[in-house]
């Protein structure tokens, strides 16, 4: 029986040594680390990863993101050993949308065109296109101005949220937006949708200067 405790004990010990939690791995902000080197540092609830948190594979890959029940969910960046990094969604542990380029060589520089309200008006839009990170929106008719926040992206399409940061009493804020080629073979002619929720509210056609 002596022997046989002594054994689970240092069996016991064995397992603290190599993997641990610092915090509150239950419910609460802790880091947990596996014998094997993986390390997870973040949010927990009922024992699993839930919220926000950054995992560190032993591989020297990470992935900073959201979580939910344990797996990936949300947006979030999973970043190789090689430093290749890759953008996305994920829902419970599957990547669902593959947003880590928008490195169209079409969209960077200056775009002016009109715009055609879901009444009937039309207006002046002006966009300043530098990367997906430094998108600068105005709209001199109203007259407001602001920034695109990037979102996701597809073969065709791309997918961005705006923001309203200077005559925000002018213009409807937080329209999410689309944008594409308005022909395929032409890259100085942009279709530009603006949605309300799943309505579209307004449209416009940009060219490139």
């Amino acid at each position: 029986m002596k022997l046989f405790a002594t054994i689970l004990l240092f069996f016991t010990f064995s397992l603290t040594a190599y993997s641990q939690c610092t915090g509150d791995c239950k419910n609460g902000l802790g880091t947990y680390k596996w014998s094997d080197g993986d390390v997870y540092k973040g949010e927990w609830k009922d024992g699993k990863f839930h919220g926000k948190g950054e995992y560190l594979y032993s591989n020297g890959s990470k992935f900073i993101g959201s979580y939910k029940q344990g797996k990936k969910h949300g947006e979030g960046v999973f970043i190789k050993g090689n430093g290749d990094k890759y953008e996305g969604t994920w829902e419970l542990g599957k990547r669902t949308v593959k947003t880590n380029t928008t490195k169209k060589s079409w969209l960077p520089g200056k775009w002016e065109g009109k715009g055609y309200q879901d009444n009937g008006d039309t207006w002046q839009v002006v966009l300043n296109y530098n990367t997906k990170d430094e998108i600068q929106i105005f709209y001199p008719s109203f007259p407001c101005s602001g920034t695109w926040v990037f979102d996701k992206e597809n073969e065709t399409q791309i997918y961005f949220t705006e923001k309203i940061t200077k005559g925000q009493n002018k213009c409807r804020p937080g329209n999410r937006i689309i944008i594409e080629k308005a022909y395929k073979d032409q890259d100085d002619i942009m279709g530009v949708y603006f949605f309300q929720g799943k309505k579209q509210v307004a449209s416009a056609n940009i060219v490139k200067q």
